[in-house]
This record gives structure tokens, C-alpha cells and sequence, in this order.
């Protein structure tokens, strides 16, 4: 492995680390406030979040893996029960980036921990206005501004406009910036000589993954694409259409939703999110004709109301479809052909400890009683965390496929490779299927020992047996005997299987002993 790789996957590993515990806190805290509908949840998130990387950063003298850990922590939030999937994902991602570039380019002390705190801080505003924004539209704004001055003339407090509201919200997220940056160095400097928490990881966990998803058997390219583009152009037309083309469609798209991706849209059966519907649309049908009891009948403001509930319906639904196409194996493949192979890894071996992390740690409530407790004992995880990652990486397969058409030169190519590695004093086990063919026909196949070169008949035209396919009859002996040559294999062998096909995906054929290798501590694996 080159220096370069090493590198990155030190990057990977600390980013793996972070985001996992960035993660656990986010969904810990992130259910909690949702479901207690506390207010300003996301900085209060954002606070916590950004002090645990600063506190890394402390200790990881290192670059190049905040935005990593935030990347791993995002995609990790996407199981949490709380509200839309894809916001608080961006949310905080942007905040990793963000604290990322400030490190890069101001270095690891304090002018670069607060001013990538203030500007991730106010990204965290600014994406909660968007959110609200893509959810109900421009016309939010308009009733927030209506309800605003209302309220500044009812209480005599006129000299406070949106310039000088505006001023103290800075003000006060520069407040805020400073109390994460002290609660990051703080801990982050203590945990340096603090009392290391060992933890036994690999008897409690299973690994997850995150493309993973039992509610679909079928993907296809386009179907994510088109849903972005379904989610605009509903947008279009509830903002420039009647209300009357506009709803009917809505219903129906939703409906359908429902019906072929079976959306466990949680949120639609809370009260409290009808109910804060009600209020919007009642504070809508008070406010936007003026605050008068004669402008209530108006039909516009009703109109206006409804297309906001509507809009949210359909941010809503259409969020969590695309939150499902995100985890096609098509994507995962993509990911991999572009060079993210390693976060599919890492991002594996981060879902793997979610559980137990998610255990380990305490109550949401006795986390915001004492919340530097709380993001110290995180820290001190972290080396376990570590030594259980690194661990799980070197006992991972390296798996390599060989594919083509038949008589295409699979186990030429193959029988090539086997007598290279014997050169170089590589032990290779298993066996290959050799063609066998008369008058260019091909009649059977044998398996051959790569070890002895012992051969012994797998199929052919001629035989009787209860096990074919298509033309071919197969020899059940010979199956025992492929399975025998791996009985004794050493882990550090590399093993060989010529071929997969048909028969394995019927559960047949070398289907458990295909599985057996798989589940074992070898480490290379050669698959036709």
C-alpha cells in the first residue's frame, strides 16, 4: 500500500471514530428535542457537535478528516426517528465543512476554532431559514414580516427594525460561538491526561450498512432524478398555478407515494403536526390581510395558507423518497467507481458500533444537565473506539471478482494468476473448471485441484444426475470433493473459486461453501 493511501485511511479511521460518536450524540439529543419540540434544537445541536470536533482537533494535530466525520456523522442521522431525513443532514455536514476550511487555512488554534465556530453556527441559521424557505415558500416570510410589525407596534418597540433584529441575532450567535469554542478546548485539553474508557466492542455488535434498505427489491437508475424534478415542478405549479390544478395533484403524488414506497411518515400522525398547521394557517388567515376582523372572510389569505400546507406535504413526502433512492446499491456503486470505497468502509465499521454506543451512553436529559461531562466521556471513548476499528479492518476480506461471456478466457486468465502468485511463493487454494471440449463443442467441465492438480469430473452431457443445468448433468461427489480442498486452508491462503453462476443463486451448487469462505478469516478471496 503506498504512503498516500495509508494516509487516507488514517484520515478515514479518525473520521470514522468522530462521526460515530457525532452521530450517537445527534441522535440521542436530536429525537429528544424533537419529540419535546424544545426550541432552537439545531444550535443547541450545532453547539455540542462543533465542541466535539474542536475537542478532536485538539488531539488530532491532523487535516483533512472534519468534513470526513461530518460526511459519516450525516449519513449515520439519516436512521434517526426524528422529522426529515435529508435537512439536519446537510445541516451538518455544512457545519464540518465549514470548521474544516477554517482549520486548513488558519491552523489548529483559537482564531481558527471561532470563526469556523461563528460562520457553522450561522450556516446552521441560515439552513434552518432555507428548510423553512423549500417548505412553505417565499410567502413565510411574508406573514413572518406582517406578524413581526404587529408585533413591534402593539408593544411600542418600533425602534427595533429588521436591521437592529438582525444585528443582535449576530451578536448573539458570536456569544454562542465563543461558549463552543471554551467547551471544545477545555475538554479537549483535560481528555489529553483524562482516564482512557476501555470497551469490548466486537462481542456486542453487528454491522450494518447503510445502502441497506428491506422495504425495496428494485432500483433504477433515473427514479432519483426524477423525483428531484417531480419536487420542482410541483413547487412551480403550486406557486403559479390554481389551486385548483395544483392540490388534486399533491394528493394524488402523495397518495402514490404512500402506496409504492410504504413511507413511515411518523410525523404525519403526531398531532402536534397538524396542529402546528392549524396555527399556520390560522395565524395566515389573521395576518395577512392585516390583523381586522373584517379581513378574516378574506378568501385570498385561506388560499394562501393552504398552498403552504401543501408546499410542506410535498417537501415532506418527496424528501423521504429521495432519502430511500439515496441508499440504492446503484448509488453505492457509483460511490465506489468514484473513489469513496473507503467511506463505504469506514462508514460500515461507524453503523456497526452505533448500537452499542447508543447504549453506552446516558439519558438525553442528564446529557443538557451536564453536557462537558458528557462530550468528555465521548473523548474517552474515542481510543477504544479506535483500537476496534483498526482491529476490524485488518481481519476484512479482500474480495476480487473475475467476469465475462462464456469461452471469453476467465480461467485461462485465472490459471495464469495462480501459477504467477506460486512464483512469487504465494499459497493459492482451491480449484479451477476446466472446459472440456471435442470438435469445438463443449461437452463438461472438471475441477482441478490448483494445489496438487488433481482433477475430477463436475459435468458433463452423458451422465445421470439429479443436479442440472441446461445441457450439463452434475457429479454431486465432486462437490464434496471442491468443498474438501478447503477443509485444512490456511487464513493466509488465498482462496479460489471457479465458477459462480446459476446454481449458487438458487442456494445450490457451491452456495455453502461460497458462504462458509465468506464468513471465515481468509483473507483474499478469488471468485469466476
Amino acid at each position: 500500500m503506498s504512503n498516500s493511501s495509508i494516509m487516507k485511511s488514517e484520515i478515514w479511521l479518525k473520521a470514522s471514530v468522530a462521526g460515530s460518536l457525532w452521530a450517537s450524540l445527534e441522535i440521542i439529543l436530536g429525537s429528544f428535542f424533537h419529540n419535546a419540540r424544545i426550541p432552537f434544537a439545531g444550535t443547541i445541536l450545532a453547539v455540542m457537535g462543533l465542541s466535539l470536533m474542536i475537542a478532536f482537533s485538539i488531539r488530532w494535530k491532523s487535516n483533512a478528516w472534519i468534513w470526513r466525520a461530518g460526511l459519516i456523522a450525516a449519513l449515520m442521522k439519516s436512521i434517526s426517528p426524528s422529522a426529515i431525513i435529508i435537512g439536519p443532514m446537510i445541516g451538518i455536514l455544512m457545519e464540518a465543512v465549514i470548521l474544516e476550511i477554517a482549520i486548513r487555512y488558519l491552523g489548529h488554534n483559537f482564531w481558527a476554532y471561532i470563526i469556523g465556530s461563528i460562520i457553522a453556527l450561522q450556516s446552521a441559521l441560515f439552513h434552518k431559514i432555507a428548510t423553512i424557505l423549500i417548505i412553505y415558500g417565499f410567502d413565510i416570510l411574508l406573514l413572518i414580516k406582517k406578524i413581526y410589525y404587529f408585533t413591534i407596534h402593539q408593544f411600542h418597540i418600533s425602534f427595533l427594525g429588521v436591521k437592529e433584529a438582525l444585528a443582535l441575532v449576530i451578536l448573539l450567535y458570536f456569544l454562542i460561538a465563543l461558549l463552543t469554542v471554551w467547551i471544545g478546548m477545555k475538554i479537549g485539553s483535560t481528555s489529553l491526561s483524562a482516564k482512557k474508557e476501555t470497551i469490548k466492542w466486537n462481542s456486542e455488535i453487528t454491522e450494518k450498512d447503510f445502502f441497506q434498505d428491506k422495504r425495496r427489491n428494485k432500483y433504477a437508475v433515473y427514479t432519483l432524478s426524477f423525483h428531484f424534478v417531480l419536487l420542482v415542478v410541483f413547487l412551480y405549479i403550486i406557486n403559479f398555478y390554481s389551486w385548483k390544478i395544483s392540490f388534486p395533484l399533491v394528493i394524488i403524488y402523495v397518495f402514490y407515494a404512500l402506496f409504492i414506497y410504504n413511507l413511515p411518515l411518523r410525523r404525519f400522525k403526531k398531532l402536534s403536526f397538524w396542529g402546528q398547521l392549524l396555527i399556520l394557517l390560522s395565524l395566515t388567515i389573521i395576518f395577512w390581510n392585516g390583523f381586522s376582523l373584517k379581513n378574516w372572510g378574506e378568501w385570498t389569505a385561506y388560499i394562501v395558507g393552504l398552498k403552504m400546507i401543501f408546499r410542506a406535504f410535498i417537501v415532506i413526502v418527496s424528501f423521504a423518497i429521495i432519502s430511500i433512492e439515496l441508499r440504492s446499491p446503484i448509488i453505492r456503486n457509483i460511490l465506489y467507481k468514484k473513489g469513496f470505497a473507503q467511506l463505504y468502509t469506514f462508514l460500515g465499521l461507524a453503523f456497526s458500533v452505533l448500537p452499542l454506543l447508543l447504549n453506552k451512553t446516558v439519558k438525553a436529559q442528564q446529557i443538557i444537565r451536564n453536557p462537558l461531562h458528557y462530550l468528555a466521556y465521548m473523548l474517552n471513548l474515542s481510543d477504544s473506539l479506535m483500537f476496534y476499528f483498526e482491529q476490524s479492518l485488518q481481519k476484512q476480506k479482500s474480495i476480487y471478482i473475475i467476469t465475462g461471456r462464456q469461452r471469453e478466457g476467465k480461467t485461462s486468465f485465472l490459471k495464469k494468476l495462480t501459477l504467477e502468485l506460486k512464483t512469487k511463493k504465494i499459497t493459492v487454494s482451491g480449484f479451477l473448471a476446466l472446459g472440456i471440449d471435442e470438435n469445438n463443442e463443449r461437452q463438461g467441465f472438471e475441477l482441478e485441484n490448483i494445489e496438487t492438480g488433481e482433477k475430477r469430473l463436475l459435468c458433463d452431457r452423458t451422465m445421470s444426475s439429479d443436479l442440472s443445468v441446461g445441457r450439463f448433468s452434475f457429479d454431486i461427489k465432486t462437490f464434496s470433493w471442491g468443498e474438501h480442498i478447503f477443509k485444512n486452508i490456511n487464513n493466509n491462503n488465498i482462496a479460489v473459486i471457479d465458477e459462480i453462476g446459476s446454481l449458487e443463486l438458487e442456494n445450490r451448487g457451491w452456495n455453502k461453501l461460497l458462504t462458509n469462505l465468506l464468513r471465515s478469516e481468509i483473507k483474499v478471496l478469488i471468485l469466476v
